[in-house]
């Protein structure tokens, strides 16, 4: 076999695979209940608080999530045996697609609701609670992306461990 022997593979795909799932829990439990509770922060507080929950992401998403794209890449670029480069290549694309969805969306569209928009301010929630909606309505899509993400990976983990089952011993 020309390359890293299995062993190493196995961890790659394996960290793959804890990071992909690590972030689909992240992104179910920001969508079902860090989100969705920002409608009962009084508006006088939220820019404080939405300041807060930016600076944790800083330690609880933002270095997973710059993981993943770089062993989606790393998978892509090195190829493990028997892992379809098509699969690999769907999953840049789904880290790329995500992380510019973020930053022409999502990230900016979370900048912008404390900010008041051109309806009346509440008093409960975001400032701008027609763009905290959109916002919330169309994060459904990044739910997805990195819920699909996480199901590729599981396959790509399921594929290397089963394919390597029927594999002669390749250690020595």
């Amino acid at each position: 076999m020309h390359g890293p022997p299995l062993i190493l593979w196995r961890y790659l795909v394996l960290i793959n695979l804890a990071v992909a799932f690590y972030n689909v829990a992240v992104i179910w439990l920001m969508q079902l209940d860090i989100f969705p509770t920002w409608r009962f922060i009084p508006t006088s507080e939220f820019g404080r608080v939405q300041g807060q929950h930016f600076w944790r992401l800083f330690l609880v998403v933002f270095p997973q999530a710059g993981l993943a794209i770089v062993l989606a890449f790393l998978l892509y670029r090195l190829r493990p045996p028997g892992l379809p480069s098509q699969a690999l290549k769907l999953g840049v694309v789904i880290q790329i697609s995500l992380w510019l969805l973020t930053a022409l969306l999502w990230g900016r569209w979370q900048g912008q609701i404390a900010l008041p928009g051109s309806e009346p301010v509440p008093v409960l929630g975001p400032a701008n609670y027609a763009l905290y909606q959109k916002m919330l309505s169309t994060h459904w899509v990044r739910v997805a992306l990195i819920t699909a993400y996480g199901a590729l990976s599981f396959w790509l983990a399921v594929r290397t461990f089963i394919r390597e089952e029927r594999l002669p011993d390749q250690t020595t």
